[in-house]
């Protein structure tokens, strides 16, 4: 179901089909981007790992803060590209408990990541080495607009690294070398890079992620909902509720307006608990040989692991 299509079925059951309208075009499709909104809000939100803008972070040798996408709910796992092997993630009160400190002089292969110490910002531990990769390389591209990135030194590069440079885009790794000669990149390069200029390679860090919806609903029409479709007529609710409070004589009823919010978040919590079943890991475990399920699955223990590996 698309925007318009929403906007259609809330008329009907609404009884708002004739002009002049209760509630006009523009609103309804401002009700069904809130809705949306708060479902995610309400909920674990959108998943998503392969969206690049939003999973996709270069690591560059002695840059420690990153900024990651204003749309990102929560950060599920962090990946290394290059390798596949997980980072780990901590939350600034678990660095806390474990007993973390910032250092710029401490630097190192990427061990975690801390979030939470401000908003839409990660922090590495430690700051990332120049062995990640390449500080630095002097290029010789005068315009590109392909795939193949000419420089004038591909020694020391390796394939997965990240290329963060002006007009590059986010999340572009390198997928192939030509000693000396070129690079292939993930993604076209979509501006000039002068020639001179100076690129920096690190590697590349990818996010499976919860968050928000990307585009804004507008009265344009049409527009593809980015949650999943069984939850679509659910938003009605809300949009029932949004319209119910609307400030005006024929309009306004706050009992529905409070019935319609009071559905909605019932939805919205159920949906939540299907959501959690879903990932569930379901497994056994044996005490003394006999096996109980263990339908949640997960570290026994419960514990935070320090990443460095501390007794």
């Amino acid at each position: 179901m698309n925007s318009t299509e929403l906007l259609d079925m809330f008329r009907v059951e609404m009884h708002d089909r004739q002009s002049p309208y209760l509630w006009s075009d523009t609103e309804i499709y401002g009700f069904i981007d809130d809705a949306q909104t708060w479902f995610c809000r309400l909920t674990d939100g959108i998943s998503d790992a392969r969206t690049p803008a939003v999973t996709k972070v270069n690591i560059i040798p002695g840059v420690d803060w990153y900024d990651t996408h204003l749309k990102i709910r929560q950060i599920r796992k962090i990946t290394r590209s290059d390798t596949g092997i997980p980072v780990k993630l901590f939350t600034a009160e678990q660095a806390d408990t474990l007993g973390f400190t910032f250092s710029p002089t401490v630097t190192g292969d990427l061990k975690a990541l801390v979030f939470g110490l401000e908003a839409h910002t990660m922090r590495t531990m430690p700051v990332p080495s120049t062995l990640l990769g390449l500080a630095t390389v002097s290029s010789g591209i005068t315009a590109i607009n392909t795939a193949v990135m000419p420089i004038a030194d591909t020694t020391g590069l390796a394939v997965g690294m990240g290329l963060t440079a002006s007009g590059v885009p986010i999340g572009t790794t390198i997928l192939s070398i030509i000693l000396n000669t070129s690079i292939t990149l993930s993604t076209n390069v979509t501006a000039e890079v002068p020639s001179g200029a100076t690129l920096a390679f690190g590697s590349v860090i990818e996010l499976s992620v919860y968050r928000f919806p990307l585009n804004t609903i507008t009265d344009d029409g049409d527009q593809v909902l980015e949650i999943d479709p069984q939850h679509h007529t659910a938003l009605l609710h809300w949009m029932k509720s949004r319209a119910y409070d609307k400030q005006d004589a024929e309009t306004f009823d706050r009992r529905k307006s409070e019935e319609f919010k009071g559905r909605f978040t019932e939805y919205c919590a159920r949906a939540q608990q299907e959501q959690q079943r879903a990932r569930r890991v379901q497994g056994n475990v044996a005490y003394g040989g006999v096996y109980i399920s263990n339908p949640a699955g997960g570290n026994a223990s419960g514990g935070y692991t320090d990443p460095y590996n501390r007794k």
